[in-house]
């Protein structure tokens, strides 16, 4: 399921709005339809005004799914625009230096090869977390390495 996600975030994000507002668009119509004629929307009788709160709810909670599809999806689809849009292209020749020995590097020897440039801190505790997993990487790649 999170590949099929994955694979298709552009989808969801072009759709996601349009789709959830309808569906609050529906969900308030449904509260109006079901209170018509009563004073603030309220029907009468408990099953419709159990029938009423419960499509109340779900415009609220399609309210927050629509707030939340917009504010923490977009950068990432961004990210990715971006992303596509570099892949083929060539990227610049940087000059680092290596953790292991602190010597000057340039990026165009590793031309051909694996390369992970990780920008990481002391103080952060998901960058030190992260550290074994990239040292399992190096060692499944290492077979890789021309020299």
């Amino acid at each position: 399921m999170q590949e099929l996600i994955e694979h298709n975030v552009g989808l969801i994000v072009a759709w996601a709005p349009i789709i959830l507002s309808l569906v609050m668009i529906a969900a308030a119509a449904g509260v109006w339809w079901l209170g018509r004629g009563r004073r603030m929307l309220i029907p009468a009788g408990w099953v419709r005004r159990s029938v009423s709160l419960l499509v109340l709810l779900i415009g609220v909670a399609t309210a927050s799914a629509l707030f939340q599809t917009r504010a923490s999806v977009s950068p990432k689809v961004d990210v990715i625009s971006r992303l596509n849009a570099a892949v083929g292209s060539r990227i610049p020749d940087l000059s680092f230096r290596l953790v292991a020995d602190d010597g000057p590097q340039r990026l165009r020897q590793y031309a051909g090869n694996v390369l992970v440039i990780n920008h990481w801190a002391t103080w952060c505790p998901p960058c030190l977390a992260e550290m074994p997993t990239l040292g399992q990487v190096q060692d499944a790649l290492a077979d890789r390495e021309s020299s």
